[in-house]
C-alpha cells in the first residue's frame, strides 16, 4: 500500500460501511421478529391441545389460559393484545364470532383468572359438544393469540409496526379418567 491510497480505503468503507450496518440491523431485526413469532405460534398451539382435552369442564378456559401464560417467556404476556377460545365452524371454514371469548390480561397474578383478566365470553365451556352423536358432531375449539409488535430499531426500512395474528383449531377430545 502506498501512502497516497490512505484516501481511498476511507472512501471504500464509507461507501461499504452503511450497507453492512443495514445488513447488521436487518439481521437483527428479523431474528427478533422470528423469534416473536414462533413463540406466539408455540403458544397458540399449546393453548389449543389443552382446550381440546379439557373438553366442557367448568375451568377450560382457565386451563387454556395458563397453559399460554406458562409457554410465553418473562415479559411476553405484557405485549399480547388478546387470547380468543372459540368456536370453529366447518361449514364455513372460519371462527365462529357469535361463539368467542375473549381474555384481555390486565396485570397482576396471571394465573387468576378472575381478577387479572377481563373476559368477554359468549360460548361457555359447559355447553361444548364433548361425545358425538347422529345428529352432532364433536365442537372443533380454535385459540387465536394477536399479539401487536413494533420493529427495535426504527431504522429504515424496519419502521412502524405489525400485529403477530395466530390462530390454530382442533376437534374437542376431551380426557377421560376411570
Amino acid at each position: 500500500m502506498k501512502k497516497t491510497d490512505g484516501g481511498a480505503t476511507i472512501v471504500e468503507f464509507a461507501i461499504v460501511m452503511p450497507l453492512l450496518l443495514l445488513l447488521m440491523i436487518g439481521i437483527m431485526e428479523v431474528g427478533v421478529a422470528f423469534y416473536d413469532y414462533l413463540t406466539v405460534e408455540r403458544s397458540t398451539l399449546e393453548g389449543v391441545r389443552t382446550a381440546s382435552f379439557t373438553g366442557d369442564d367448568l375451568y377450560a378456559d382457565c386451563l387454556t389460559i395458563n397453559t399460554i401464560v406458562d409457554s410465553f417467556p418473562g415479559g411476553f404476556l405484557d405485549r399480547v393484545q388478546q387470547i380468543e377460545i372459540y368456536k370453529f365452524d366447518p361449514v364455513t371454514s372460519q371462527q365462529d364470532l357469535s361463539k368467542t371469548n375473549i381474555w384481555q390480561y390486565l396485570g397482576g397474578d396471571p394465573t387468576d383468572c378472575v381478577n387479572s383478566w377481563f373476559t368477554l365470553q359468549t360460548w361457555p365451556s359447559t355447553v361444548r359438544y364433548t361425545t358425538a352423536g347422529p345428529s352432532q358432531p364433536l365442537d372443533i375449539i380454535g385459540v387465536r393469540i394477536r399479539m401487536p409488535r413494533t420493529w427495535i430499531s426504527n431504522f429504515p426500512p424496519f419502521t412502524g409496526g405489525y400485529t403477530i395474528d395466530e390462530h390454530s383449531i382442533l376437534r374437542l377430545e376431551p380426557e377421560v379418567f376411570e
